[in-house]
């Protein structure tokens, strides 16, 4: 079948695939941390903006919050997905890879986006650099395996 053709057998080459999903589990918590940690940073710093008119600081006052809360399910998310790894659910780890895919995907759709809106030369290079990047990583974790 060719579902078990490319099927990882392991983490890195190294590690079991319960020990590198507890250390994906950990990064991408801490990554939580980290966005909820700049979010708040953030939306404190909103009270000191002068120059902004009330539609810039209602939009992005609104989408910072919104931001606090998704990231702050992610975290829940996580917990569950290392609790799910440790007691080996592996309903729980399916449901973590498809949230955390689209949580992913998302983040790059609006990385992607935001360098089409403000092209430069520069935006242009890091499109360049993400998109070399993602070949390269699918072609390490897809082709590699079969």
């Amino acid at each position: 079948m060719w579902l078990k053709k490319i099927a990882p057998k392991s983490f890195l080459g190294k590690f079991t695939l319960q020990k590198g999903s507890l250390i994906i589990g950990i990064i991408t918590l801490i990554i939580s941390l980290i966005c909820v940690l700049s979010f708040a940073v953030e939306i404190l710093y909103y009270k000191d903006c002068k120059t902004c008119t009330d539609l810039v600081m209602h939009n992005a006052y609104s989408f910072s919050i919104h931001a606090v809360i998704y990231c702050i399910f992610m975290i829940f998310i996580n917990i569950w997905f290392i609790w799910g790894v440790k007691n080996e659910k592996s309903s729980v780890v399916l449901s973590w890879v498809v949230v955390t895919g689209l949580w992913w995907a998302q983040s790059l759709v609006l990385v992607i986006v935001l360098l089409c809106m403000y092209i430069t030369d520069t935006s242009i290079a890091w499109m360049a650099a993400l998109l070399g990047a993602i070949v390269a990583y699918s072609k390490y974790t897809i082709f590699d395996s079969i």
